[in-house]
C-alpha cells in the first residue's frame, strides 16, 4: 500500500527548515520511494516542484483553512455540515489515509514564541494533530527546542501536546529537561539535529570561494535585541578585517531571506576589504558551500550544523543556548564568541586560523560526526519501528 505523510514545520523561507526537509525528505525516499509527501504550500513560495526528490508532493491548503477544519474536528460537526449539505470543496480536507505526521519546527513550543503563535494557534496544532490520530496516524515531533515553559499556559499545553504525540525528540538536554521537568511521559527523548545524512551539493559558480573564510549573518541576533544592528555590523566587519589580516579571505553567505542579505551587503560596506556576498542558494547548495570553507563564523543555528556535519572547524555569534548544546553533541566547547569581548572573539577567530589548530579540530569533527551519524540513524529506526 502506497504509504502517505505530512511535514509540519519546514518552509524554504528558511534555509535551515528547507534542510530539514531534505533530511526528511531523503529518510521516506530511502524507504518508501513511491510514498505521497503532503506540504504547506505557503511553505513552498518556489512551488512544490523546486524540491528535489523522487516522491510525490501533493499541497495542503493554507493555514487558515487548516484551522477551519481543526475546528470542525474538535466540534465533531463534519456530519452535520453534511447532513445539511453545506459540505463543499471550501472547507480544508485534510489528507486521508495519512501514515505519520511529521513536525520539524525548530522553535515553536516554549515561553519565547507564546507572543507570537499564541495558546489559540498551539490549540488548533493540537486539534489538527488529535484529528490525524483519530484517523490512525502517528504523529512525530522530530529534534527541535523546546522551552522554558514558565507559564501557565504554555505548561498545560505542553502536557496535552506530548499526550497526543507517538514520539517526541528534543534537540539538546535543556529542551530534554524542560520536557520532562512538566511531563513524565516515556515518547520522550534527546537526539541532535539530523541533517547530518543529508549531502550538501557544492555549487560550481562558487567553487572559487572554496578554502576561504564563511560569514553567515543573522538579523535575530538584533531582534532578540542581543546586539544593535550597527554594533552587530561593526563586529562582523571586524572579523572579515581579522581574517584579512591573518593573510586569508572571508565571503558572507545570505543563509535566509532579505533580512540577512540586507545585513551582508551592510557588512561589505563596513569592512576594510572588499568580499563577495553569496545569496540564492537552495539549503543544499550552502550546505555544499559551507562543507569546502576553511572556518565558518556563522550567527545561524543551521550554518553551524552544517559546519560541524561537515568537519569544517566552525565558531558562532548566539541569541539562544541551542548553539552551545550544538556544539557540545560535536565534543566542541568554547566556540559561542562573546560579543560583549570583542578582543577575545578576535583572538579565538585567530586561533582557529592557525594551520596546526585548525586541522586538529577538523580530525576531531571527523570523528564526532560517526557518531552523529549513528545516532541519526538510530532515531529514524525509532520511528520505521511503529511499523510505518
Amino acid at each position: 500500500m502506497q504509504k502517505k505523510y505530512v511535514v509540519r514545520g519546514v518552509s524554504t523561507y528558511n534555509k535551515g527548515a528547507e534542510l530539514m526537509l531534505y533530511a526528511i525528505l531523503q529518510q521516506i525516499e530511502e524507504r518508501h520511494p513511491d510514498a505521497i509527501v503532503y506540504l504547506d504550500r505557503a511553505a513552498i513560495p518556489e512551488g512544490l516542484g523546486y524540491i528535489k526528490t523522487r516522491l510525490t508532493l501533493k499541497s495542503i491548503k493554507p493555514y487558515l483553512l487548516c484551522r477551519l477544519q481543526a475546528a470542525i474536528d474538535r466540534f465533531r460537526l463534519e456530519s452535520l455540515f453534511r447532513k445539511l449539505r453545506l459540505w463543499t470543496p471550501l472547507f480544508f480536507r485534510k489528507a486521508s489515509n495519512v501514515d505519520i505526521v511529521f513536525d520539524a519546527s525548530g522553535l515553536k513550543f516554549s515561553d519565547l514564541m507564546y507572543s507570537v503563535h499564541s495558546e489559540k494557534n498551539w490549540r488548533d496544532d493540537l486539534n489538527l494533530y488529535t484529528g490525524y490520530k483519530d484517523k490512525g496516524a502517528r504523529v512525530i515531533l522530530l529534534p527541535q527546542q523546546f522551552g522554558p515553559f514558565e507559564r501557565d499556559e504554555t505548561r498545560n499545553f505542553i502536557k496535552e501536546l506530548v499526550g497526543t504525540t507517538d514520539l517526541v525528540f528534543a534537540r539538546e538536554q535543556k529542551s530534554f529537561d524542560y520536557l520532562k521537568s512538566i511531563c513524565d511521559n516515556s515518547n520522550i527523548y534527546k537526539f541532535t539535529d539530523f541533517t547530518s545524512l543529508v549531502d550538501g551539493v557544492v555549487p560550481e559558480q562558487y567553487s572559487y570561494l572554496a578554502g576561504k573564510i564563511c560569514i553567515i549573518p543573522n538579523l535575530q541576533m538584533v531582534n532578540k535585541k542581543m546586539i544593535s544592528r550597527n554594533d552587530y555590523i561593526d563586529l562582523l566587519a571586524k572579523f572579515i578585517n581579522k581574517v584579512s589580516q591573518s593573510g586569508k579571505s572571508a565571503y558572507l553567505l545570505n543563509h535566509e531571506g532579505i533580512g540577512d542579505k540586507e545585513l551582508c551587503y551592510s557588512v561589505q560596506e563596513k569592512a576594510n576589504e572588499r568580499v563577495d556576498v553569496v545569496s540564492g542558494l537552495n539549503a543544499l547548495e550552502i550546505k555544499g558551500l559551507i562543507s569546502t570553507s576553511y572556518l565558518c563564523i556563522s550567527s545561524r543555528y543551521h550554518g553551524v550544523a552544517s559546519a560541524l556535519n561537515s568537519a569544517t572547524p566552525c565558531l558562532a555569534t548566539s541569541w539562544s543556548h541551542k548553539y552551545d548544546e550544538l556544539f557540545k553533541d560535536f565534543g566542541q566547547s568554547d566556540c559561542v564568541l562573546d560579543i560583549k569581548d570583542e578582543t577575545m572573539a578576535l583572538k579565538k577567530i585567530e586561533a582557529f586560523l592557525e594551520p596546526n589548530f585548525n586541522q586538529k579540530i577538523r580530525e576531531e569533527l571527523k570523528t564526532t560526526k560517526e557518531q552523529i551519524v549513528s545516532e541519526n540513524k538510530k532515531m529514524w529506526g525509532m520511528i520505521w519501528g511503529l511499523g510505518y
